[in-house]
């Protein structure tokens, strides 16, 4: 099965519900959509109040979300958080300006 060259972002884990954990985890885990840079979990700010949060304060929210939350607990540590995403989308631009 050939993949699409593309990478997915799914946010706002804080807005699942009960019952719809399960779909989620497919995708992060490879089984269901699969692309080929995979899939990455991030959590936008959820309200007014985050969003006045400096960039280090949200990303420090974000993270304690992820890694704290027994749904998203597992999920493979490399691709959760904003961070991590960044990460991701910086080396895979710099090989595509190495390639031209």
């Amino acid at each position: 099965m050939e993949t699409a060259h593309q990478l997915g972002v799914l946010t706002k884990p804080d807005l699942v519900r009960e019952g719809e954990h399960g779909s989620w985890m497919r995708i992060l885990n490879h089984e269901s959509h699969v692309l080929h840079h995979g899939y990455y979990l991030t959590r936008l700010p959820a309200d007014e109040k985050e969003m006045k949060l400096d960039t280090k304060e949200s990303r420090l929210l974000e993270h304690n979300y992820l890694t704290g939350h027994q749904r998203w607990g597992k999920v493979d540590k490399n691709r959760l958080g904003t961070p991590k995403l960044g990460e991701k989308v910086s080396k895979g631009l710099s090989s595509m300006i190495e390639a031209v």
